[in-house]
This record gives C-alpha cells, sequence and structure tokens, in this order.
C-alpha cells in the first residue's frame, strides 16, 4: 500500500525499526513523565476536541475486533489530515517526519497477522495520539520563554502562529535559529508539548487552522 512504502522509507530513512530501542527511550523517558502529564491534563479540552473530530469509534473501523471493543483510534490518513489540517509540515517536520511518528507511537502488536493486531498496527489509540503529539512537538520550533515574554505574546502558540502568518524570511529566519529534533531542541520536552498544544489551541479558536473540518471554539 502506499502508506507502507511511505512508512518504510520513512522509517528507513530515520533509522527506526519496530523495536528500535532509542524509540523506547524516548517513550519512557521523555512521553510519560510527570511534566508531560501534567502539560496534557492542562490541554485536556483540546486533546478531546482532537479525538472527537479525527478518532473513529471501533464500530466505524471494523466491528467485534476482540480485545478493543472501548477503543476510539486514530487512521493514519486521520492523522494526515490533522497535520495538514493544523499546517504543521515545515522546514522542521517534513511529512516522512510526520509518517515515522506515526509508526514508532503505535501499539506494539506481537502477532501483526491477527484481526485485533492488525488493526492495533495500522491505527493510534488515544494514549498513542497523545506520544505522537509529544514526538511531533520535539521536532517544531519553539522559543523560549524569554522569547515569548520579550515578544508581548500571550504563549509560545500564539508566538508560533504570529510568525506562521507573517511567513517569508522573517519565519524562515525563526526555523533556522531554533533547531528542532530529539537531542536538538531548546526547550525541555514539556515545554514543546506546551508550546504545540497551545498553538493548536489558538489555531482551533481563531479559525486559523483546521480547514474544511468541525473544530471551532465551541468544540471545547
Amino acid at each position: 500500500s502506499g502508506m507502507g512504502e511511505r512508512t518504510r522509507a520513512a522509517m528507513a530513512s530515520l533509522g527506526l525499526s519496530h523495536g528500535d530501542q532509542l524509540a523506547d527511550v524516548f517513550r519512557r523517558e521523555h512521553a510519560y513523565t510527570a511534566e508531560v502529564s501534567d502539560v496534557l491534563e492542562e490541554y485536556d479540552s483540546t486533546l478531546q476536541a482532537l479525538v472527537r473530530c479525527y478518532m473513529s469509534d471501533l464500530t466505524r473501523v471494523g466491528r467485534d475486533v476482540v480485545g478493543l471493543s472501548a477503543e476510539v483510534l486514530l487512521s493514519y490518513d486521520g492523522y494526515c489530515r490533522f497535520v495538514r489540517d493544523f499546517r504543521l509540515i515545515d522546514a522542521t517536520f517534513s511529512m516522512r517526519q510526520a509518517t515515522a511518528t506515526f509508526v514508532v507511537s503505535r501499539m506494539r502488536a506481537i502477532d501483526e497477522l491477527g484481526q485485533a493486531n492488525r488493526v492495533k498496527v495500522l491505527h493510534l489509540s488515544r494514549l498513542d495520539f497523545y506520544e505522537a503529539l509529544v514526538r511531533a512537538a520535539v521536532n517544531k520550533s519553539w522559543p523560549s520563554e524569554e522569547e515569548v515574554r520579550a515578544s508581548g505574546c500571550d504563549d509560545a502558540g500564539d508566538f508560533v502562529l504570529a510568525s506562521m502568518e507573517e511567513g517569508g524570511a522573517a519565519h524562515a529566519r525563526f526555523l533556522s535559529e531554533h533547531p528542532a529534533g530529539y537531542g536538538k531542541q531548546l526547550v525541555p520536552t514539556h515545554v514543546c508539548l506546551q508550546g504545540l498544544l497551545s498553538l493548536l489551541t489558538r489555531m482551533i479558536a481563531t479559525g486559523r487552522g483546521t480547514s474544511g473540518r468541525a473544530l471551532t471554539p465551541a468544540s471545547f
């Protein structure tokens, strides 16, 4: 499938595989921490709105799949709509990287041939989606708290949205001066996540993202 080809290319280019130890280290030391949990709790209303908009109840994916009856799931296509709706693809976070983020955030299935496990392999659970957001956040450029204060912006999301809308050389300079990627980012992981979620929240509230999607300020 097209998704399979893109997935394999992304995984190979980023040096990742299904059992990649670095992916597990990131998950343990960066995605599942008290600081990240606090940020997720702070933006719970935004997360719930995203879940309602982009994730499908399992009954719409495949009925009577043993062990997954209570799940809501995010397909690869739904994930691609999400990153495009919120204009997350840029010079620091390519579609290839977005695909790799989807792949390494999935639930692990020992037997990928079984029906339930195949569903797991092809979709993100709610928890997987949150992990994917953490990984995406680390691969985006964010200002420091000092830069946010000096700019007069309310938060990192406000700062980045203003930079995105200014565009051109100014935004390109911001991206080049603020490295992104695991081990390269200038701010801690939970601050990256706070930046991403504040950006998504602001884009929903102001109607600047979600082209054609059913997300409005009333979604909160």
